[in-house]
């Protein structure tokens, strides 16, 4: 079905309704609620889907497909999301049901007061690697065969972003406590205590595009004018704990050269406070072994 200004897959049942949407270049948002899709829940995709180019067709016997730059989406008659790339028709991903009665790829268990108990399904690939989705002490770049709390802890920074060798990214937009398994019999996220299931597919030829989806999909506002000054706020950070390095660059790339001085200033300052209070802590026997002046001389464009 389509809705004014903006096209969009629609699938009700008895168990739940599901929503597909354009939210940026080759990207879609997929929403679904036991009975009615809400707007305003905690999540890193906070503002309004983009209007770039998106149509939708019928696909046949397959149901109706949704077209977004490189990305296609078919939802099948029974409720199933397939994602492919559009140019070539490679899959991408797609959903799977947890079993051929029941449940299907998306199941919601009450826990009462309108929270359920959220899973969703996807297929594995013998040949697929998975990277990111944070930074954990377990020493593995790929991340498949690996279950993950989705959880913040000491010296544990979840991220649910992950970036597969078959060129898509994946965004689990909820900040519920779950987990992600990366199993070889399929991958299945879990949000122990949610109103609904939200997550966000995207395309690109390059880890980095991804990346920059991603930081378009989820930073508005990103810079804040403060006078003559700016201030740096990202909400997927705050809402996420975002620390990753190729996430971070990802953004660092899209300030502009007076952005960029500024944030080599307050990293400057910031490593010359640093050193002057381990030079404090070492002590006078030590502190007179480093010569600080390698700090000051330090061109304002170090980072």
């Amino acid at each position: 079905m389509s809705v004014p200004g903006r096209p969009i897959l629609e699938y009700r049942d008895a168990s739940h309704v599901l929503q597909v949407e354009p939210w940026g270049s080759d990207s879609v948002r997929v929403r679904a609620a036991r009975h009615a899709v809400v707007d305003d829940l905690p999540g890193a995709l906070d503002r309004p889907a983009s209007d770039g180019e998106a149509v939708v067709e019928d696909a046949e016997a397959d149901g109706q497909r949704l077209i977004v730059g490189e990305l296609t989406v078919t939802l099948d008659r029974s409720g199933s999301l397939r994602f492919t790339r559009t140019s070539s028709g490679a899959e991408l991903t797609r959903e799977v049901p947890g079993h051929f009665a029941w449940p299907g790829p998306r199941a919601f268990t009450a826990n009462g007061d309108g929270y359920y108990r959220i899973e969703q399904r996807f297929a594995a690939y013998d040949d697929e690697r998975i990277y990111g989705l944070g930074q954990h002490q377990h020493g593995r770049l790929d991340q498949k065969g690996l279950v993950l709390d989705l959880v913040q802890r000491n010296a544990e920074v979840s991220i649910p972003f992950l970036m597969s060798s078959r060129g898509y990214g994946m965004l689990w937009n909820s900040p519920a406590v779950g987990r992600v398994e990366l199993a070889a019999n399929g991958t299945r996220w879990v949000a122990d205590s949610s109103r609904q299931l939200d997550y966000w597919v995207t395309t690109g030829r390059k880890p980095m595009d991804l990346l920059k989806d991603l930081q378009r999909a989820t930073t508005q506002g990103l810079i804040v004018d403060r006078g003559t000054s700016r201030a740096f706020a990202n909400k997927t950070t705050s809402i996420f704990g975002f620390s990753h390095a190729l996430f971070h660059k990802a953004l660092y790339d899209q300030l502009l050269s007076g952005q960029k001085l500024f944030l080599h200033q307050q990293c400057f300052e910031m490593l010359k406070t640093e050193l002057a209070t381990t030079m404090q802590l070492m002590g006078e026997s030590h502190a007179s072994k480093i010569d600080p002046s390698y700090v000051r001389d330090l061109p304002h464009g170090y980072y």
